[in-house]
């Protein structure tokens, strides 16, 4: 302290004598009058071209030098700028960030840009972090602004859901009860099933340890006990030409389900033993094609195969010959959105309904390219780099402890029947 409060006294002492008795040093003229009037005009200088760095650089040079204790502000300037030669090349980067960073708080992003420059937010996160805080303005806007959301009470809600599901497996129940009842309500009682005809030759059979009708020729002799018994039958189309005689009873509705799937020649049998038919199926699936089943042993070595054409579904002749259509617009997809995602955007032109998914990260289908794999067109019919790279991720599955310790399963669709052999 006493140090400091002797050089004050010296220097005041100093400049009472320039200013008192040698005045005349002063004068613009002097050596000295000379001295301070370019050290104005070098501080003038100094202020322009520190006001220009601040322009260039979208900054103001004077809150970036830090002065530390003890140290003069030219020193701290001089050091400065020397960092800036130093880092010279990265200047324009960073001109470039304050130009951004101008407009991104223009633009009504002061926080964002604010917790990138703390470091709260890493650069490689700055994305996200801008789309999840815009998406919580959104929803928060539109929640405000509809008056059925901003009233939603989810406690409310979950009771009239837990109410409905009560009540919708009541009346499922109820339902299921009600038929079963009326279909037992048309079976003749057990001391009259000798007297009726058709009910006696299924009892007979029934009690018989061997030789038993084959199971057409006991259809045709019981067509009403069977509609009784069984007023729904589940059958392929072969099955139908295989068990049912062509003069069996008509079937009040014949309901054909994965149409594209089922040649016209198969259907036409089943058509014609039922009074109305519904069709359903879809355009837009493959057609039916025998390429699917082809066994190896329809070809020999060496024989080049060719692709089966395509084949008519009843569907396509349905739709040809104009009958009336109804497009099913609602599209259940378990919970994930992929597995409808694309089909809905590029066969659909997204026209159908899919169902909010509660998964953010939705990655139910991805496709993984196998670089070496080659079809054989020849007499193999399959790809063995792809098996092997099935057959890898199989085996990388199942050494998971994760998945060894869970009760999920796996499953694997290949091309065809070579390929599933292989």
């Amino acid at each position: 302290m006493g140090n400091e409060t002797s050089s004050l006294i010296e220097i005041h002492a100093a400049l009472r004598e320039l200013i008192v008795r040698e005045n005349n040093l002063l004068d613009p003229e002097a050596l000295l009058g000379e001295m301070c009037t370019a050290l104005g005009d070098n501080l003038q200088a100094l202020e322009a071209v520190l006001e220009d760095f601040s322009t260039l650089a979208k900054a103001n040079v004077y809150e970036c030098i830090r002065v530390s204790e003890g140290e003069d502000w030219l020193d701290a300037l001089s050091s400065t700028t020397g960092v800036l030669i130093e880092r010279e090349t990265q200047l324009n980067a960073w001109c470039a960030w304050r130009r951004v960073r101008d407009e991104a708080v223009g633009a009504g992003l002061g926080p964002l840009v604010s917790a990138v420059e703390q470091g709260d937010v890493a650069p490689g996160w700055i994305a996200r972090c801008f789309e999840y805080s815009y998406c919580r303005w959104w929803i928060s806007e539109v929640v405000q602004a509809d008056s059925v959301l901003r009233t939603f009470h989810s406690a409310g809600r979950d009771d009239e859901i837990e109410s409905f599901t009560r009540l919708d497996d009541s009346f499922t129940e109820l339902t299921r009860r009600y038929i079963h009842s009326s279909l037992c309500s048309k079976m003749p009682q057990r001391q009259r099933v000798a007297q009726t005809a058709e009910f006696g030759v299924l009892r007979r059979e029934l009690e018989k340890k061997a030789r038993h009708k084959p199971l057409r020729q006991l259809i045709s002799e019981i067509p009403s006990a069977l509609t009784r018994l069984t007023p729904c039958l589940l059958m392929s189309p072969l099955s139908v030409a295989q068990y049912l005689a062509p003069d069996q009873s008509i079937f009040d509705l014949v309901i054909f389900d994965e149409a594209s799937q089922i040649t016209v020649w198969d259907a036409v049998g089943a058509i014609a033993r039922g009074k109305q038919v519904v069709v359903v199926g879809d355009p837009k699936q493959l057609p039916p094609t025998s390429f699917f089943s082809r066994a190896d042993e329809d070809l020999n070595e060496g024989d080049e195969f060719e692709f089966e054409a395509d084949l008519e579904s009843i569907l396509d002749e349905c739709l040809g010959a104009g009958l009336p259509a109804r497009n099913l617009e609602w599209h259940y997809r378990s919970e994930h959105e992929s597995l409808i995602a694309f089909s809905n955007h590029r066969y659909y032109g997204g026209g159908l309904i899919t169902f909010p998914s509660p998964h953010t990260y939705d990655r139910a289908v991805r496709c993984r390219y196998v670089p070496d794999g080659v079809y054989g067109r020849g007499g193999t019919r399959t790809n063995r780099a792809e098996a092997k790279a099935v057959v890898a991720e199989v085996v990388k599955r199942l050494r998971n402890p994760l998945f060894m310790n869970s009760d999920r399963s796996i499953g694997v669709v290949t091309f065809n029947v070579e390929q599933q052999r292989l």
